[in-house]
């Protein structure tokens, strides 16, 4: 199974990390946890990737990766034994470049049976045409400058063909849906797919079954000569709680009721009867003495 997330580690992916750590864990082996740069560079945010796997499976190998875009990576002596792969987020084109040499051996084992786990760059990359950054394409902006990777024009690889859809990330926090459109454009892929920070797409290689997973929404554009169908998904909302029974219900007679709340509101009742000598000044229940003031609930 695959799993694209839409962004970096996120409190709304914990059903993610359930269905992950199950199918590793069914696998058996070690995780490779793979993030590009040395071990300095990225030690500070490692842990944010690993300790939810490790929260639901204590006893979990994590073999981690430092993946090194200039082909010099270290990898597991035998990537088949692996339970799973969790590829980080960061600079996308650095990813590509450094997972390009094992793509043959990826794509086996993941339509072998072993989870994927990518977020962010490592989602995108899992795409047979990658998009790997850029924020203009034929000299039009189709994006934030903030958002290109270092790239000006729409940039679009070979990518580890593990699904036929580009994939782009971040797709609310960045507005970064014209680079999906200009993707279709670009190149000979048909079907785009965004996802919104703290959601996930989940893949079936095998049947092509998709379903979402998270806080957001997915869309999914479909090129149709030259037009484009959009629509979009999002999971399900969770049944709404019932309040929990009281553990000893008591009950309340009419009798026992403050005297100013009438125990049958709907009820007409007697008419009050007139002040009393002494009580002129004072309202009657039910009123207020300042008639500008409206009453409760008016």
């Amino acid at each position: 199974m695959l799993f694209l997330v839409g962004s970096g580690p996120s409190e709304h992916l914990d059903e993610v990390h359930d269905q992950f750590v199950e199918a590793a864990r069914r696998r058996g082996g070690p995780i490779a946890v793979a993030a590009l740069g040395t071990e300095e560079e990225v030690e500070q945010f490692l842990p944010d990737y690993v300790q939810p796997i490790l929260t639901r499976w204590p006893d979990a190998v994590i073999e981690p990766v430092f993946l090194d875009d200039d082909g010099d990576t270290v990898w597991p002596d035998d990537l088949r034994a692996l339970a799973g792969l969790v590829v980080c987020g960061g600079w996308t084109p650095g990813y590509l470049d450094a997972l390009t040499p094992q793509r043959d051996t990826i794509s086996r084992l993941v339509r072998g049976g072993m989870p994927y786990l990518g977020f962010s760059a490592g989602a995108m990359i899992v795409s047979r045409h990658a998009i790997v950054g850029g924020w203009k394409y034929q000299g039009r902006m189709i994006a934030p400058e903030i958002v290109g990777e270092g790239l000006e024009e729409l940039t679009i690889r070979d990518g580890l063909a593990l699904i036929g859809p580009c994939v782009e990330t971040h797709a609310d926090a960045w507005s970064n849906l014209g680079v999906a459109l200009a993707a279709l454009e670009a190149c000979p892929a048909r079907t785009a797919v965004t996802i919104d920070e703290g959601t996930c797409l989940a893949v079936d290689p095998a049947s092509g079954r998709t379903n979402v997973i998270g806080a957001g929404r997915v869309y999914w554009l479909q090129k149709e000569g030259a037009h484009v169908m959009v629509s979009h998904e999002q999971a399900p909302p969770p049944p709404p709680t019932e309040p929990p029974a009281l553990e000893h219900p008591v009950a309340v007679k009419p009798s026992q009721l403050p005297k100013h709340v009438p125990p049958h509101p709907a009820t007409p009742t007697e008419p009050e009867q007139a002040p009393v000598d002494g009580d002129a000044d004072q309202p009657a229940p039910g009123q207020h003495s300042d008639p500008e003031e409206p009453a409760p609930g008016a």
